[in-house]
C-alpha cells in the first residue's frame, strides 16, 4: 500500500517548507502518524534530524505509532488496559502461593 493523498500532501508541504514554525511542523508530522499509513515511515525518517529536536521527536513518535499499529491517542491507553486485564486474569487463575509476573 502506498502513501495516501493526505500523507503525500503533508510531506510535500513539509519538504518544500510551506509549513512554517516548530509547532506547525510538529503538528503536521503528528498528523502523518495519525493517518495510520505505515508506508509513511521512510518519509517520517527524513525528519529525524538531531538539530531540530521537536520535529525529530514528533517524527519518532509517529514512526513508533505506525510500527505498533495504533493511532497516537489510543496506543498507551490500549496497552495499559490490556496489561491490566492480563494481570487481573493472572491473579484470578494463578495457583495459591505463585508470585505475580512483573
Amino acid at each position: 500500500m502506498g502513501l495516501t493523498p493526505e500523507v503525500k500532501d503533508l510531506s510535500d508541504r513539509l519538504y518544500r517548507g510551506t509549513i512554517e514554525g516548530k509547532r506547525h511542523r510538529a503538528s503536521a508530522l503528528r498528523q502523518i502518524g495519525e493517518l495510520g499509513t505505515p508506508a509513511a515511515i521512510p518519509t517520517l525518517a527524513a525528519f529525524l534530524d538531531s538539530t531540530k529536536r521537536r520535529e525529530a521527536a514528533e517524527a519518532l513518535k509517529a514512526i513508533a505509532y505506525l510500527l505498533i499499529g495504533y493511532g497516537p491517542r489510543t496506543c498507551v491507553a490500549r496497552t495499559s488496559r490490556s496489561v491490566a486485564r492480563r494481570r487481573i486474569g493472572v491473579r484470578q487463575t494463578r495457583p495459591e502461593g505463585c508470585p505475580l509476573p512483573s
